[in-house]
């Protein structure tokens, strides 16, 4: 992801957000932005039995252990994160289109 001109690693803030309460899993992904380039983008699955995280629980958890601008700038719940059968890895270009479209309607 490449916001205001600085790299920021998904599987970087994906770990420092391990353990978000009322999250089941996290993905995190760059959306595009005209001002920034991308926006970090935490995508979660949130847990049945809690209340979903917000925005802010997300970016307090990232204080102090990520720079300020790979906090995330926006946050989605989803139902599930779609990933490969054959390995299980996440689709992160999946989940940006998917956004994109929900952006449209």
């Amino acid at each position: 992801i490449r916001t205001g001109g600085e790299s920021v690693v998904p599987t970087e803030v994906e770990a420092a957000l391990a353990g978000l309460p009322g999250a089941v899993e996290v993905a995190i992904v760059g959306i595009p932005d005209d001002a920034w380039g991308e926006i970090v983008c935490a995508v979660v699955v949130a847990d049945p039995q809690a209340s979903p995280p917000t925005l802010e629980t997300v970016r307090a958890l990232c204080a102090g252990r990520l720079a300020s601008y790979k906090h995330p700038r926006r946050l989605e719940v989803v139902e599930t994160l779609p990933r490969t059968p054959a390995t299980g890895q996440l689709q992160r270009r999946i989940i940006v289109q998917s956004l994109l479209e929900k952006e449209k309607v």
